[in-house]
């Protein structure tokens, strides 16, 4: 990748936003958000301005000038973002967020984080409006999982030992191991579903995902990848369990092959420490452990939150040396526990109704009579939102942007059903209502 190339695509991609149509400029805003210049080995040969900040604005702008204009587009005639609880749940927390800036501890640091999470929302929401067919969110969930063999083909050269971040907006081994983590559970879904040559992409999509999976070494991350396996296996329509199966067998294999010594040690060490008296758990997960439960009384002492990244300014008052790790402060390593310190009550309650529906969500499309096809993807979303819930126990990625990409398309899916007024029909062989 120069500069150069990606100064012209990002260039064209304003110009096609402004002139022909706003979901060109969520297409350059995944191209941004992967090729990352200001952490590129390139960065120092483009103009340090705000890629992301800028196409999201040309997005909205386009958005809503078509929008206002006569030659309106059809997702207008869509249910409203708003009217699903998932949606109101984000926006939410975005107010008491910025309501939060009255009181928080470091105000300059929560505002950061204020504007960060609104713009995940403003982002989740123009997804759900210009991604508005199936084609068109599979087509969203290519660039995702090409994005992640990007971000594979980088991690080859990373150097030995974990990989802790290969640049961009995702960083931190836990953080990128989990975004990984919702792009394998998505492509082998749609690969057990796909015919032809996108078979064959996001089957050679896969493998340098996979192994950026493994060089994180990342033990949550793990957990939320079979636990999104395990969900997916649950509600995925019956034509298609047996493909599941096979498929699963052959990431166990995949798998297996790509574990190095230090991913295999960690998993041993753990396992040996809770089946074993004698051996201990190894310093990282014990750590985790007293976070957790500093958290905890973080949130006890400050019931409305102490605003984003609280929890490392409160830590040298809560916190043992030995968890500071020689540096003064500590960060939370679970998203409950760092909402309770951070947002207090009111955003433990959205945290927790933010995952309860998402579950509901999962239940809806089992019992819905809907393309095979199409409910299979709409799983593959919902298994992989609860992967990142249960990746967020060991490792605080709530301000992760992929999951609301992943909320919105679910929602989008939801949105079609329902301005239909009508269950779609099965159209294939053997998708009959007995076999949903």
């Amino acid at each position: 990748m120069t500069p150069i190339f990606f100064l012209i695509v990002y260039l064209i991609g304003c110009l096609m936003t402004l002139l022909r149509h706003p979901i060109y400029g969520i297409y350059t805003y995944l191209f941004t958000f992967y090729m990352s210049p200001a952490h590129s080995w390139w960065r120092s040969e483009v103009p340090e301005i705000r890629y992301l900040f800028i196409i999201g604005l040309l997005t909205f702008l386009s958005f809503y000038v078509r929008k206002s204009s006569q030659n309106k587009y059809e997702s207008e005639k869509r249910v409203s973002w708003i009217s699903f609880g998932l949606s109101k749940i984000l926006v939410a927390f975005a107010v008491w967020m910025w309501i939060q800036s009255l009181w928080a501890l470091d105000v300059e640091r929560h505002l950061d984080g204020a504007v960060t999470f609104t713009k995940h929302v403003l982002v989740s929401y123009l997804i759900y409006y210009l991604f508005d067919t199936p084609e068109k969110i599979r087509n969203f969930l290519y660039i995702h999982l090409l994005g992640c063999t990007w971000f594979g083909y980088l991690a080859l050269g990373a150097g030995g030992g974990r990989l802790e971040s290969i640049g961009g907006p995702v960083g931190g081994a836990n953080e990128l191991s989990a975004h990984i983590m919702t792009a394998l559970i998505i492509g082998g879904i749609m690969w057990i579903s796909l015919r032809g040559w996108k078979r064959l992409y996001v089957l050679l999509c896969i493998p340098l995902a996979a192994n950026t999976l493994v060089l994180t070494v990342s033990r949550g991350a793990f957990l939320g990848f079979f636990s999104a396996g395990i969900i997916s296996g649950f509600f995925l329509p019956k034509i298609y369990k047996k493909k599941f199966v096979a498929l699963s067998v052959l990431c166990v294999i995949l798998l297996s092959l790509l574990a190095h010594d230090q991913l295999i040690d960690r998993f041993v060490e753990t396992y040996q420490a809770l089946t074993s008296d004698e051996v201990e758990i190894d310093g990282s997960a014990k750590s985790r452990s007293g976070v957790f439960w500093a958290g905890i009384e973080m949130g006890k002492d400050h019931p409305f939150g102490a605003g984003y990244r609280g929890t490392a300014v409160l830590s040298p008052f809560y916190m043992d040396d030995s968890l500071l790790a020689g540096t003064g402060q500590r960060s939370a390593h679970n998203n409950f526990a760092m909402i309770f310190a951070e947002q207090g009550y009111p955003g433990v309650v959205f945290f927790i109704l933010l995952n309860f529906l998402v579950i509901k969500q999962l239940f809806r499309i089992k019992t819905m009579q809907i393309l095979v096809e199409d409910r299979s993807l709409m799983v593959a979303l919902g298994s992989a939102l609860i992967g990142m819930y249960v990746s967020g126990n060991f490792s605080a990625n709530f301000y992760t942007e992929t999951q609301y990409w992943l909320l919105a398309l679910l929602l989008s899916f939801f949105s079609q059903l329902q301005n239909s007024g009508k269950s779609m029909e099965c159209n294939r062989p053997g998708s009959s209502q007995k076999n949903l």
